[in-house]
């Protein structure tokens, strides 16, 4: 399943499959008056999750903290990796100065994104790596990676009203990590110090909650660090600081014993038969539905004449598995798969999501796949194309939105409108 994000990650191939002409035989067609204008709504369709084994998380503007237990994806763990940045050495600099160590702290910003009950107290943990924080050779870092922890950590904040607030956040972290850094920054050899000889000290960070329990999924800008220090020759002045920012970021999200653990499947395609009729959109860890219209198979056959002037796609979204703590997935994205799940274009369209606030039970997405039953019926081959819906790029790589969809059973449908050619 490499494929798919990497494709999502750099430049889609997208074949643009806006059909100039619909289905049927051109002008011909209209020649006569046996036409006859109809619709139907029974076409069968598949539905299944597909799970993409990884998402490129890296510098996003976000990033993610919290754990939480989800009715059907299991528990969804979300922590933040970061660093120091040493861009500019002569600035940072303190050997010139009379100066002595007064502390450290990290500073958090929320920026208002909560998922899951944001009236739980967060206790957020920091921890240093004991390997280095640094890009994969493809220039991502990945949800699914992970990176060695120190033991112990080396700092502690609770929040619960603050998760609300856009005012700074800023805790003390260790003395013993602030002395390392203040003692460097006086080294006369501190500019002989190469970037990453600097990333050899602090390799650098991890933000989490705590094992072993429930947590808002909380969004925070880049972390910074700030070093106090106090001027010797002006002792009755406040500490000043430096800040450093971080040169790399990543939220790291996982799932764990999920829908489809009992079978076995850590990624690929989960149909949704053996899922209750249910499929699943997830952003952050890489949840897809994926949609199969075995009927179109039957038209290709048939030797009826026809026009397609519409289908539109209606999917059912499953009675009270939203709140205003958990809210639905507002944009999709969708593209063209084949059998092996291979993106072979994107379709472009829009979904319009309906929500029903009083009684969750009329709440659906309407989307016009014209395009995409044009395009596979102009194939004249039998294929195993299938329709792809994701969560679209706004919170696919920093949010864990998600979305539960029903199959026909559930009321979802597809309805092609057309116009026939009676054979007499």
């Amino acid at each position: 399943m490499n494929y798919i994000y990497r494709l999502l990650a750099f430049v889609f191939i997208s074949l643009h499959l806006g059909c100039t002409e619909h289905s049927g035989i051109g002008t011909e067609f209209f020649e006569d008056n046996h036409l006859q204008i109809s619709y139907s709504d029974t076409l069968s369709l598949h539905f299944s999750t597909l799970i993409m084994d990884s998402v490129a998380t890296s510098n996003q503007n976000r990033l993610l903290v919290g754990r939480q237990n989800d009715q059907a994806l299991g528990t969804v763990k979300a922590t933040a990796y970061f660093g120091i940045d040493f861009y500019d050495t002569v600035f940072y600099y303190l050997g010139d100065l009379p100066t002595q160590y007064h502390s450290m702290s990290l500073v958090l910003e929320p920026d208002g994104y909560a998922y899951y009950n944001d009236a739980i107290e967060t206790t957020l943990e920091l921890y240093q790596l004991s390997e280095r924080l640094e890009l994969f050779e493809d220039g991502f870092l990945y949800n699914n990676t992970t990176i060695p922890l120190a033991r112990s950590p080396i700092g502690q904040v609770s929040l619960r009203n603050e998760i609300n607030s856009d005012e700074e956040i800023e805790f003390h972290i260790s003395d013993f990590i602030g002395n390392k850094l203040y003692e460097m920054l006086n080294d006369p050899d501190f500019f002989q110090y190469t970037q990453d000889e600097l990333m050899d000290v602090f390799k650098g960070f991890n933000l989490k909650t705590p094992d072993s329990t429930e947590y808002s999924i909380i969004g925070i800008y880049e972390p910074r660090f700030r070093l106090y220090y106090m001027r010797t020759d002006e002792p009755l002045d406040p500490p000043k600081y430096l800040e450093f920012q971080s040169p790399v970021h990543f939220s790291s999200i996982s799932r764990e014993n999920t829908f489809a653990d009992g079978y076995g499947i850590a990624e690929g395609e989960v149909p949704s038969t053996l899922t209750g009729g249910l499929s699943y959109l997830g952003c952050g860890s890489g949840l897809g539905t994926k949609i199969e219209i075995p009927a179109l198979k039957e038209i290709l056959l048939t030797e009826q004449e026809f026009l397609i002037s519409r289908s539109i796609l209606e999917l059912r979204i499953i009675k009270d598995s939203y709140s205003d703590d958990t809210p639905l997935i507002n944009g999709l994205d969708f593209y063209v798969v084949n059998d092996n799940n291979e993106i072979l274009g994107e379709v472009f369209t829009e979904a319009t999501l309906t929500i029903d606030d009083e009684y969750h039970r009329d709440t659906y997405y309407t989307v016009d796949i014209t395009d995409f039953i044009d395009y596979q019926l102009s194939i004249n081959e039998i294929n195993g194309n299938g329709l792809l819906i994701l969560p679209d790029q706004t919170g696919y790589y920093s949010s864990v939105d998600r979305s539960y969809i029903g199959n026909t059973q559930f009321g979802s449908k597809l309805t092609l409108y057309t116009i026939t050619k009676n054979i007499e």
